[in-house]
């Protein structure tokens, strides 16, 4: 859930395509059924990533439909949905107990705002455990300004800091 910079032992989960255990995870699973992954019809990117997603997973044998979410929450929710986390801080504990309330968590928001630092693992192990949960990757923010603003910063988890920027004048 946390990325490398940021947790510091993001190395420990295995991020390699894993065909032969994504199978042994789809016993049980009725075949032939296809399973839906609702994604907010407003995000492009995360449409593009659910339909990413939709193809990506025939090759483990499981037929996945990208549909996007009724915003009116008219239909019925499909049973897995693709979401986009954003960081809002560098800080690991206030960064996992803000996706917990987003993840709706109660119980790992709890843990993430008492844990230890050594403890952030053990709280995304247990939670990604539970195969409910799956981390796609980590995209950073990129900004782009013009060579006149000066002492701009970003936080790595890309926070604006405007307080020390200011702009250069043209040369005449």
């Amino acid at each position: 859930l946390l990325p490398g910079w940021l947790s510091g032992y993001a190395f420990l989960f295995p991020s390699t395509r894993d065909l032969p255990q994504a199978r042994e995870l789809l016993n049980g699973f009725p075949d032939g059924r296809e399973l839906e992954l609702g994604y907010d019809a407003s995000d492009a990117l995360v449409r593009t990533v659910a339909q990413r997603v939709a193809l990506d997973a025939r090759d483990a044998g499981l037929s996945v439909r990208a549909v996007a979410l009724d915003p009116a929450g008219r239909a019925a929710a499909p049973p897995a949905r693709l979401i986009r986390l954003r960081l809002q801080t560098s800080n690991p504990r206030i960064a996992l107990a803000t996706m917990a309330q987003t993840l709706h968590e109660p119980v790992l928001q709890l843990r993430a705002e008492s844990a230890s630092s050594g403890e952030f693992y053990e709280i995304e192990r247990s939670l990604l455990d539970r195969y409910e949960l799956v981390p796609l990757f980590y995209l950073p923010q990129i900004f782009a300004l013009s060579a006149r603003v000066r002492e701009w910063s970003v936080s790595p988890a890309g926070v604006w800091r405007p307080e020390a920027a200011w702009l250069a004048m043209e040369k005449p």
